[in-house]
């Protein structure tokens, strides 16, 4: 796996690299196929993927992580879904999605009781916004959220919760006033595993990702301490989309680096291919594909560490973040259409890892943000702001 180009990386970034590519090769590319063919939650992997320190790359060393820059965040995950998108999955969800909001609106009592052992990888972390009756429309969610004497309870249902099985800490958005909605009647909540009230639902079987588990969540007047309220009450709505901005560019990150392994597996594969007397390499319809994959793969490192540097040095990304993942998650999608077309029936079976990384990248179109919604946004902020 080439991804950045060497010269653009630090030796510190190079050393981290070639762990984690030592680590995939050595444990992650053995079990990638059964474990997405069962549907298994990768426990081991998951341990080892702590102990390496993998959980919070980007969260400073004072709370529990490596105080690593944004960029070396986006190369663990490029390099994780190199092998196997599932186990990018699990890191993106927990360290996006929890982490980086704790660290951001988190109390200090909170960083020190939560964050360290999440960002530590000793506890797992889930974000639960989408609802049976919302998804696109974040400010649909009817989980309510009352008030009480000692704190608050929570009653509703989440749902498509990436890590929510086993998750030790969810980020829980809830309605706490509903005739304000989104516009100050929303608030994020932590409920830790065992509070009276919250209960794992089903797992749900899915098309791709299938080792990364996704749950429903039910809370049944789970009763929830003032101390566990994340950011200021009312402010959940914000909390909720500030950190969907951050998933965003990891996400581009993660179908990165999936997106350039299938480019390299279809360049050995029609450089190794014959059809009609020589290698289909010559062949200018291949040839054609290829190029629009190499382009494509050029596109997506520059736009994705481009943004990733700008984040380290101090820049906020909202619009941007937003045509980063629209554009990465389709240009991967068109990526692994022509691998599985060059590939031809050997594409298609399972046999190769190219119909796997197939599944597991066609959902990067819905997740946070499906491609429709960012376009909304994309527009909104140009009518608004300009280009």
């Amino acid at each position: 796996m080439r991804g950045v180009p060497l010269p653009r990386l630090s030796e510190e970034q190079r050393m981290l690299r070639t762990a984690v590519e030592e680590f995939v090769t050595r444990e992650v590319v053995p079990i990638a196929s059964e474990i997405d063919r069962v549907s298994r939650f990768p426990q081991a992997t998951v341990r080892r993927m702590a102990e390496m320190g993998l959980f919070g790359v980007p969260i400073s060393k004072e709370w529990g992580g490596q105080g690593g820059s944004y960029v070396d965040y986006c190369l663990v995950l490029e390099t994780l879904s190199h092998a196997c998108m599932s186990h990018a999955t699990i890191v993106g969800a927990h360290t996006s999605l929890v982490c980086l909001p704790l660290e951001r609106f988190g109390t200090q009592e909170q960083k020190v009781r939560h964050l360290r052992p999440l960002a530590s990888g000793e506890k797992l972390g889930a974000f639960a916004l989408t609802e049976p009756g919302a998804g696109s429309d974040a400010a649909a969610i009817k989980l309510r959220a009352e008030k009480t004497p000692t704190g608050w309870e929570l009653t509703g249902t989440k749902t498509w919760i990436t890590n929510g099985a086993e998750a030790d800490l969810v980020i829980v958005i809830g309605v706490n006033n509903p005739e304000l909605g989104s516009r100050g009647g929303m608030t994020a909540f932590l409920v830790e595993r065992g509070l009276p009230g919250y209960q794992v639902g089903k797992k749900l079987d899915k098309m791709g990702i299938r080792a990364s588990s996704t749950s429903e969540l039910y809370f049944d007047r789970c009763r929830v301490p003032d101390q566990n309220v994340l950011g200021p009450v009312g402010d959940g709505f914000r909390v909720a989309m500030s950190t969907l901005d951050g998933g965003r560019l990891s996400l581009g990150a993660g179908v990165l680096g999936a997106a350039t392994a299938v480019t390299e597996q279809s360049i050995a594969f029609v450089k190794q291919r014959t059809a009609f007397g020589e290698p289909i390499a010559h062949k200018q319809a291949i040839q054609l594909k290829i190029a629009d994959m190499a382009t494509g793969l050029y596109i997506m490192r520059e736009l994705v560490y481009g943004a990733a540097r700008r984040i380290d040095q101090g820049e906020a990304l909202g619009k941007e973040s937003a045509m980063i993942k629209l554009f990465c998650s389709e240009t991967a999608h068109q990526i692994a259409n022509h691998a599985m077309q060059i590939h031809g029936g050997m594409g298609f079976s399972t046999e190769l890892s190219i119909e796997r990384f197939y599944r597991d990248q066609r959902v990067s179109e819905v997740f946070e943000g499906t491609s429709e919604i960012l376009r909304l946004l994309i527009a909104e902020e140009a009518l608004k702001q300009g280009l």
